[in-house]
């Protein structure tokens, strides 16, 4: 994990160092302090969603937590000893990510105050995440409901203040400044801010850090109060027994009721019984159409509060381009859950005793996306296709370009989500977590393309510096490179889960008891 961290950092600061290698050495540190510093930043914020959402959830589910309690641990005992272990990998990842911070010091532009206040914030705020998702694992034991009930809780943390005080002020309201001290970012902003700040704002980076190093605290203390008080089953009050009933008459509605349940049922059952079993809640298409909705209607009022903003290309872009990030990302969730949870609980096995076949599984798969996705996913194409007309009548120099980018954009977007469809059962057969199998999925179709494509620029751009021959690369070929790495990732990957699960899906499936399996690497890269 240490290597790894410090391999991407390097590899960014590489990219930094060949985009602004003209600039002066100052500017040069500056840019690739302020770079590393909000990336590192990123991956701290959401370290809870991946490392922690899940450890208690997990003994929860196993039914394991009760057993602990009968050695002679305590609560804070049992919190404690599952924050460490969560959060080492990612305090590993941090120690080594710091000393290349401290390549931008050498460099000059950036003081030593600068890199020991941004080192302390990357810490809090990876303290703070880590143990927000402690918290949030004792209420669920769903994975994926524990992970995004964390990202929620993390997301309103960090950029809530902001979004607070924006509305506000646009609506001519009096809100307190000092409750942007509540996000984390605030912090790394004056971590990374220049001298010439006003020195009132300077003065609330200790009460920011303080703050979210006080909420992170918190967590945890709440989560070893809590914790034994959740973990056994007690008698409902007559209040908490009648919100009991509406929740599970919701829970009906979501499935239907008695009639229309019978009516769903049958129809799925005939086409494709996997369909049924992946497709029987109603939410989950709304749910989609909800996320598109809320985008529309943002960026509605982002047009009308700024207008001026929406007069070039670039927002049209940058909102297609995160709601496919979105969209792909909840796609990998959606295949992966089912056979990942099935093979947490034995069903998957029960289910590959049945007369349905592998053919059968992928195309119940395949139709639950449609179900879901399908629509939601044409009312976006057509979107992405009004945004290119948009940005063509904004940009008369670059109308080609901009065909070919959302061109690109568009089919890219249709070949990944064939290709996770592919990737996400195998992973979801072959890892023990259905989280890991998320993020294994997303890793070979979002990761690896990316990063052979920074690469291939940082190799040109070696090349140009050591003048062995120069390349006249326009845009248009950037972007073709790009898609070609994508699409080639994407059949690559696929072709392989696709053979994988025709030959070896039985196989894994049923090694839920056994031993991991280990790697034969030579010398020290032994995993066995």
């Amino acid at each position: 994990m240490r290597v790894g961290a410090a391999l991407c950092a390097l590899l960014l600061s590489a990219v930094v160092f060949a985009e602004r290698r003209l600039s002066a050495t100052a500017v040069l540190g500056l840019e690739l302090f302020v770079t590393l510093t909000w990336l590192t930043f990123f991956l701290c914020a959401i370290a809870g969603v991946g490392l922690t959402s899940d450890c208690l959830s997990e003994e929860r589910r196993e039914g394991t937590l009760g057993l602990l309690f009968l050695t002679d641990l305590h609560g804070y005992d049992i919190v404690l000893g599952k924050w460490v272990a969560s959060s080492v990998h990612a305090c590993y990842c941090l120690v080594a990510v710091i000393p290349i911070l401290a390549i931008s010091f050498l460099l000059g532009g950036v003081t030593a105050l600068q890199l020991a206040r941004v080192a302390l914030v990357l810490a809090v705020t990876l303290f703070c995440s880590l143990a927000m998702g402690v918290l949030v694992s004792l209420w669920f034991t769903n994975a994926r409901n524990a992970a995004l009930a964390t990202f929620l809780g993390l997301f309103t943390l960090t950029a809530g203040p902001f979004l607070a005080l924006l509305f506000w002020r646009v609506n001519r309201m009096q809100l307190p400044e000092e409750i942007v001290a509540l996000s984390p970012a605030f912090a790394a902003f004056l971590a990374t801010a220049p001298a010439g700040l006003p020195t009132r704002l300077l003065g609330m980076f200790w009460p920011s850090v303080l703050t979210v190093a006080a909420l992170g605290l918190l967590c945890l203390v709440l989560a070893s109060l809590i914790l034994p008080l959740r973990w056994r089953d007690r008698p409902a009050s007559p209040a908490w027994a009648g919100l009991r009933r509406r929740w599970l008459a919701w829970l009906q509605w979501d499935k239907g009721f008695a009639t229309a349940r019978q009516t769903f049922r049958t129809r799925l059952l005939d086409r494709n019984p996997f369909l049924w079993l992946t497709a029987r809640a109603r939410w989950q298409p709304l749910a989609v159409w909800g996320l598109l909705l809320g985008t529309a209607a943002l960026c509605a009022w982002s047009a009308h509060e700024y207008p001026s903003d929406w007069r070039s290309p670039e927002p049209f872009g940058f909102v297609s381009y995160g709601v496919h990030l979105v969209l792909k990302g909840w796609i990998a969730s959606a295949v992966v859950h089912r056979l990942a949870e099935d093979r947490r609980t034995g069903a998957l096995e029960l289910l590959l005793s049945t007369p349905l076949s592998l053919r059968q599984i992928v195309a119940g798969q395949f139709l639950a996306l449609r179900h879901q996705f399908g629509g939601p996913l044409l009312v976006l194409l057509a979107a992405d296709a009004c945004f290119c007309y948009w940005a063509m009548r904004l940009a008369f120099t670059q109308q080609q370009f901009f065909l070919w980018l959302y061109g690109a954009h568009m089919a890219m977007l249709i070949a990944d989500v064939v290709a996770i469809a592919y990737i996400g059962l195998w992973s979801a057969a072959a890892s023990r977590s259905g989280t890991r199998a998320t993020a294994l999925t997303l890793g070979r179709i979002g990761v690896v393309p990316w990063g052979c494509f920074v690469s291939l620029l940082l190799l040109v751009e070696w090349f140009q510096l050591d003048r062995r021959w120069q390349l006249d690369w326009d845009e248009t070929t950037f972007l073709t490179l790009w898609f070609g790495l994508g699409l080639a990732a994407d059949v690559g990957f696929g072709l392989y889960a696709g053979w994988m699960l025709r030959h070896q899906f039985r196989q894994r499936a049923a090694e839920r008891f056994a031993p991991p399996r280990g790697r034969r690497w030579p010398g020290w890269f032994s995993t066995r």
